[in-house]
């Protein structure tokens, strides 16, 4: 090797010692950071990886220096990006850079924090928040369906009410004489209207079956009325149908159970309007 080639070398391997001297206590800093460090050349190799960029990647420091980064290094813009580590876990990085001389050349230091956990807590509070507008808006829905069930029962209560009145003034005869057969057409139209009346308090009873607050009235009643007013009510129906229906109590005394008359009358009456 000729003398000029021999103090070429000397120099430049004098001048490697004395970067790497000059950046030593830039390296002990660097080892024990909690963040992921590396430097990378200008080609997008890694020329340095601290131990938190070993832990980072899954990978011993072997793997990474001298290897492909892999990542687009050109912006200084705070970035996240996705890292695959060894045997498949994938953690969300921070990633920083900032330009620097190292061993002589300008290259750049990356950092790279590992905000996985931080990620995770963001989308667990943005699915808290999401929860939250979901319950108030059904909240806020009950509450208008409430408002308009109210609304509506006394709407069409006011009516019935007239309804029932007039039937009551019909038969007592002060329009005139009542004959048994408009007596009867009359009893038909109020327990018409009564029935109504019960449908529209059930209309009621839905918001408070899904309040938890519905109560079911326990008394002894009478089976006979009950049938008999199902059939009363069905009666109109079965007629434009061309369907006898009568109903009598073949019992003496007349049988009772021990229920809710209202509904036990309302599920007879869904039975009877089915079958015609």
């Amino acid at each position: 090797m000729s003398e000029a080639r021999q103090g070429t070398v000397a120099v430049d391997d004098h001048q490697d010692r004395a970067h790497r001297g000059e950046h030593a206590p830039l390296r002990r800093i660097i080892d024990h950071l909690a963040d992921g460090i590396i430097v990378v050349d200008s080609e997008g190799s890694i020329r340095f990886a601290n131990p938190a960029a070993e832990l980072l990647f899954g990978r011993p420091i072997e793997e990474l220096v001298g290897h492909a980064f892999g990542f687009a290094v050109g912006t200084q813009e705070t970035t996240e990006i996705e890292v695959v580590r060894r045997g498949g876990g994938v953690v969300t990085v921070e990633l920083r850079i900032v330009p620097t001389e190292w061993e002589g050349e300008t290259m750049d230091l990356v950092s790279l924090r590992d905000v996985t956990d931080r990620k995770q807590a963001e989308e667990r509070t943005r699915e808290l928040a999401h929860e939250q507008t979901a319950r108030a808006e059904a909240e806020a829905a009950n509450r208008a369906k409430s408002e308009f069930l109210a609304v509506m029962s006394h709407e069409l209560r006011t009516p019935l009410n007239a309804i029932l009145g007039y039937c009551e003034l019909l038969a007592l005869g002060l329009s005139g004489p009542v004959v048994d057969a408009q007596r009867e057409q009359l009893g038909r139209i109020q327990a018409s209207s009564h029935h109504l009346i019960g449908l529209v308090n059930e209309i009621l009873d839905l918001s408070k079956i899904e309040a938890g607050r519905l109560t079911v009235n326990n008394a002894p009643a009478s089976a006979a009325e009950a049938i008999s007013a199902a059939a009363t009510l069905a009666q109109p129906q079965a007629q434009a149908a061309g369907i006898a229906l009568s109903a009598r109590s073949l019992d003496d005394p007349a049988p009772t159970y021990l229920g809710d008359e209202d509904r036990a009358r309302q599920i007879l009456v869904n039975l009877l309007s089915n079958a015609v």
